[in-house]
């Protein structure tokens, strides 16, 4: 029995370890800044031929890189020195699982250096594919008879596939060059969402003009949509102007869902006119906080009360 409690313990560690780890695979905090969740891949191709491929120190390497948990480590293109007929080179990553949404943004992880001189027909393209057959490329460069190189620091690169896909390759095209070539191509993260830019509002709140005793709402509402740079889990905070300090409102007998996108304003007293309110909405994925403060929506309190009969208003008579 003991024995058996001891195996059944270490067993759980080991889940809840496994488990963890499966879990800090999917999201990452990049050294550029923000947060992003890599892509889920299974699969992963590198190649380097073509029809006449003379070179010194080509190489397409280490395509696992572009989606592990070592947001420095990456995959390597180098096109090499010497000549090229027809050459192609490529690093990839897909999944031999369900395909990957249409319209839905790839954030890439890149930078290339180094210095050419080579006079070549070439161009550089992420292509996306499925079932091997090709659906949407973008070039990230393109070059006609002098080739002096790209350098452009590390950064990233929003590309929204218009079609399902299944893979991914950087390829390196060159149809003739020939020369000397110190260049290199890094491929460091693919990712399935990244999280930088702020929050921002689909909706904001309006001023309202509402009489003694009635009720008002102010609505305000982060744009979160399937393909938009908005974590999910998003929060809401209303807040009222007293004096110079913006105080969080609570529910109570004149303020209900104060912590939803709609605020509503009941029985309202004469003495919230002129009052100003705004909300503040904040959001988190793995490391990296958001947060985003709506604009400035006032209350008109009409300070006659009405009386509506038969859908008429008439003001209450001043007593003699």
């Amino acid at each position: 029995m003991k024995i058996n409690s001891i195996v059944r313990c270490v067993f759980t560690v080991i889940c809840f370890a496994v488990s963890d780890q499966l879990i800090s695979q999917e999201m990452v905090s990049l050294p550029g800044g923000g947060c992003g969740r890599l892509l889920d891949t299974n699969t992963s191709s590198s190649g380097d031929g073509g029809l006449l491929c003379v070179r010194l120190g080509k190489e397409a390497v280490n395509p696992n890189n572009m989606t592990d948990t070592d947001v420095n480590s990456y995959a390597s293109l180098k096109p090499g020195t010497g000549v090229g007929v027809f050459c192609s080179m490529s690093l990839g990553v897909g999944t031999s699982g369900t395909d990957f949404q249409a319209d839905k943004p790839v954030y890439i992880d890149f930078a290339s250096d180094g210095f050419n001189l080579y006079v070549s027909f070439n161009a550089g393209n992420f292509v996306f594919y499925n079932n091997g057959q090709e659906v949407y490329r973008t070039g990230i460069n393109e070059h006609l008879l002098v080739d002096l190189g790209d350098n452009q620091g590390r950064r990233i690169i929003k590309v929204t596939p218009p079609a399902a896909w299944d893979e991914v390759r950087l390829v390196f095209n060159d149809v003739l060059g020939a020369g000397l070539v110190f260049s290199q191509i890094r491929v460091y993260n693919i990712l399935s969402e990244y999280y930088l830019v702020p929050m921002t509002y689909l909706s904001q709140p309006s001023d309202q003009i509402v009489a003694v005793g009635g009720s008002a709402s102010m609505t305000a509402m982060i744009n979160n949509t399937p393909t938009d740079e908005t974590p999910e889990n998003i929060t809401y905070q209303w807040q009222v102007l007293n004096g110079s300090t913006w105080t969080n409102l609570v529910n109570d007998a004149n303020y209900s869902n104060v912590t939803s996108s709609t605020l509503m304003i009941n029985s309202v007293p004469a003495e919230f006119n002129n009052n100003q309110y705004r909300v503040v909405a904040n959001s988190s994925f793995y490391t990296c906080t958001f947060q985003a403060i709506s604009n400035v929506g006032n209350l008109y309190v009409n300070l006659i009360k009405g009386i509506i009969t038969n859908k008429m208003i008439y003001t209450k008579p001043k007593n003699n």
